[in-house]
């Protein structure tokens, strides 16, 4: 069994910050960098599809936000919600830099193992130390608060002993997911069709 330790004893945490940059930093053309919201986690991982881009320009003035493998993001679901996801930063894009958006909070200079961490984070009893210390109508939480969450950390190779299990345990739920979310969407065109077809039928 691990020792329990502040969560900020082990990593670094940047996050909402007014001296970051503003809507008016983005650009319609990508120059390079592409900057993460919020709506680019989904289901513990980072989803390029609809990424906003940054200009260079905004970026040289403060980098601080800028993801490398291994980073761990954290944000919440919505505003009227005390829930938070996390997406680990792995296969990043090769020929475009990454930043986070100022309500994404970005965790780096990890020094245990990320997967494990981000597992941790994941998990009810860290979700709901999160909410504990959300404030305001926005459930926002401070770096400094996270900071202080007391987390269980095992020795390396029991960290990736577990997050190696876990991992691949979460992948092969994810797919079957998908299977069955692709499964739903061919029933239900056949049902629309089918329903389509005895309306027009009826008027014949």
């Amino acid at each position: 069994m691990g020792k329990m330790i502040p969560f900020g004893s082990i990593c670094k945490m940047s996050g909402r910050n007014s001296d970051y940059f503003r809507v008016a930093d983005y650009v319609e053309e990508c120059e390079g960098i592409i900057a993460l919201t919020p709506s680019n986690i989904q289901k513990n991982q980072i989803i390029y599809d609809e990424v906003i881009n940054l200009s260079k320009a905004a970026y040289s003035k403060n980098a601080t936000g800028t993801v490398v493998e291994g980073n761990i993001l954290l944000c919440k679901y919505s505003k009227d919600k005390t829930s938070y996801k996390t997406a680990l930063a792995i296969n990043l894009p090769k020929d475009k830099i990454v930043i986070v958006n100022p309500s994404v909070i970005l965790i780096n200079e990890i020094q245990c193992d990320p997967k494990y961490l981000e597992l941790v984070m994941g998990s009810r009893a860290f979700q709901k130390a999160l909410g504990q210390i959300a404030t305001g109508t926005m459930n926002a939480v401070k770096t400094s608060e996270i900071a202080k969450i007391q987390i269980p950390l095992p020795k390396r190779e029991m960290q990736e002993r577990i997050a190696n299990t876990l991992f691949a345990y979460r992948q092969k739920h994810n797919e079957l997911i998908q299977l069955l979310q692709q499964e739903i969407n061919d029933r239900t065109q056949v049902i629309d069709q089918q329903i389509e077809d005895y309306i027009w039928q009826q008027n014949n």
